[in-house]
């Protein structure tokens, strides 16, 4: 088992009389480096006190990490200062950022670590999103669903209800 993503713990016996598996963080398919892209959207929550030089930067280290990651940033929406729901750490306003990137699942870790180590991040949402269909296509599923029109063009006629 040299190769692949699991490894025997060094405690002989392990729990069940056999050697522990550990797993060795490598991607599904066992190859380092072969996992696939997935799409994720990055909610921040930055400081109300932080001007634009250092909003930036942290939007910076946003795509460094995200990069060094094998990620690729697909698109960033800042939404500015907003009024907060509740107040964090003091504060009753604070900037969002929205953040759509596809990157490793296992990259997503050093992205979070980063961000909780930044001082000018209150808080931030990391959310893996599922692959749906685009809204062309579910609007042409849903018409070809409907039922047809007659020959003539016309629609059926309304019935009528008698209480």
């Amino acid at each position: 088992m040299a190769g692949d993503a699991f490894r025997r713990a060094a405690t002989p016996g392990g729990l069940w009389g056999v050697g522990a598996l550990i797993y060795c963080g490598r991607g599904r398919s066992g190859a380092a480096g072969s996992a696939e892209l997935r799409r994720y959207e990055l909610m921040l929550v930055l400081h109300p006190e932080v001007d634009e030089e250092r909003r930036q930067a942290v939007m910076e280290r946003v795509r460094r990490a995200v990069s060094e990651g094998g990620g690729e940033i697909a698109g960033e929406d800042a939404w500015g200062r907003r009024r907060l729901a509740f107040k964090m750490a003091g504060h009753a306003e604070a900037y969002y950022h929205i953040v759509h990137l596809r990157t490793d699942g296992q990259a997503t870790s050093a992205l979070e670590n980063a961000l909780n180590l930044a001082e000018d991040v209150l808080r931030h949402l990391l959310v893996r999103q599922e692959d749906v269909p685009h809204a062309e296509e579910a609007s042409s599923d849903d018409e070809a669903a409907l039922p047809a029109e007659d020959a003539a063009g016309d629609a059926p006629e309304p019935v009528e209800v008698v209480p």
